[in-house]
């Protein structure tokens, strides 16, 4: 994810991260739906939230079409939008509806309770036979249809003509409304549905042209969370989907408090409470640190940035022989141990947030060690979990303090 004063919200975003956007999201909602749906159907009998005066509402089968339209207004939305930050906030607030239903729907199963007319012949026989076998009288409250129709009007509103405008502002109100005429929701399903939408439009925000562009990180940890006590449900291990929440949870608490020390790393290792309460997360990222070193095995791990300064990722033991015998080490990894041999010399740590810009004050802190330990002599190298982000960017900072062309050092 870009750290700097990149123009994120008006570079144009291409195919493949278009088709990128929709195929997680497509996964996300057959995943979450199904699942929930399947939960539903083994919890029966159901209770539903109609009330009298739904009896009234006139089953409509024309109204089919705009129901099942939502499924190609859903994919054409990631290719019509047009920034790459409007394709990011449309598929966060998209992923964030399914997740915080699909929970709804294995917390709360409920069942429709108006019976559709058997429909065996006739024009609209095909769709809804489609209809029955791809969905379940479950996952009522609140309907994702209303839901997306919201998200999807939000992203789609923007820059264009206003006849436009209008014609996705019907299309996606009749695709809303449609739940109730062909009886697949209630009127409470979309009325949840609508405060979803809108709840996903408060969660996720826009970037702001010129803006500092903040990776929304907190809510992916808190969609995990959101995951783990879904999955934890439906496959009745809820204590460990709850022990998964809660570690997630205190992540994404941690990445919205922006507190770097959350996890009390100190002289390179991490407390046994901290351990035991951030096991998953700690054990992610050793897990993608290995398939990193496997990914770049036969590359050089330690670079060298300029005269007497290097940065690498974590280092395995064999690779810090490789070192200078007076390197000092600058720790910037947050999420993984310090080996005891570099731990053993000049070893500084300044745990910093992965994926997320370094605050100028922490960057100058460690910029001002770099150049004492170099001005004294000394090599110095900078690593992070990985290698990408938090040591390139103090290298960077550091050669712009000294005036060298970031081109020329690298």
């Amino acid at each position: 994810m870009p750290t700097d004063l990149a123009p994120a919200a008006t570079e144009l975003a291409r195919y493949r991260l278009r088709l990128r956007y929709l195929l997680l999201n497509a996964v996300v909602f057959a995943i979450g739906y199904s699942l929930s749906n399947a939960y539903a159907a083994t919890h029966a009998p159901l209770v539903s939230v109609a009330m009298a005066w739904e009896r009234q509402i006139p089953f409509l089968p024309w109204m089919i079409l705009p129901y099942l339209s939502s499924g190609f207004l859903f994919a054409g939305s990631f290719f019509y939008v047009r920034s790459q930050d409007q394709l990011r906030v449309l598929s966060q607030r998209l992923i964030f509806c399914t997740v915080v239903a699909c929970l709804a729907f294995v917390l709360w199963p409920l069942q429709l309770s108006s019976m559709r007319p058997e429909m065996k012949s006739g024009a609209w026989a095909p769709f809804f036979a489609y209809l029955n076998f791809a969905d379940r009288p479950y996952n009522q409250l609140p309907s994702l249809h209303v839901a997306y129709s919201l998200v999807l009007w939000c992203a789609l509103k923007h820059e264009r003509p206003a006849l436009l405008q209008w014609l996705f502002a019907i299309c996606l109100a009749v695709v809303g409304i449609s739940t109730l005429f062909v009886y697949q929701h209630h009127f409470w399903d979309v009325v949840a549905g609508l405060l979803l939408g809108a709840l996903s439009l408060q969660v996720v925000l826009a970037q702001g042209s010129g803006q500092r562009y903040k990776p929304a990180v907190a809510l992916h940890y808190a969609l995990a969370a959101i995951g783990s006590i879904f999955l934890g449900v439906v496959t009745g291990f809820c204590t460990v989907g709850m022990y998964f929440a809660l570690c997630f949870g205190l992540v994404s608490w941690a990445y919205h408090r922006q507190h770097a020390g959350f996890l009390g790393k100190k002289n390179g290792q991490f407390p046994v409470l901290s351990l035991f309460l951030y096991a998953p997360y700690l054990f992610g990222y050793w897990l993608v640190w290995c398939c990193v070193r496997w990914r770049d095995r036969g590359q050089p791990v330690i670079r060298t940035r300029a005269d007497k300064l290097l940065i690498s990722r974590r280092l395995t033991h064999v690779e810090a022989m490789e070192l200078p015998n007076d390197c000092s080490v600058i720790d910037l990894a947050n999420e993984l141990a310090e080996l005891k041999k570099l731990r053993a010399g000049r070893y500084y740590a300044f745990p910093m947030l992965d994926l997320m810009p370094i605050a100028p004050e922490r960057c100058a802190d460690v910029v001002a060690l770099i150049d004492s330990e170099i001005a004294a002599g000394r090599s110095v190298l900078v690593h992070c979990a990985m290698g990408y982000a938090r040591s390139v960017e103090i290298a960077d900072a550091y050669l712009l303090s000294k005036a060298v062309p970031l081109n020329a050092s690298k």
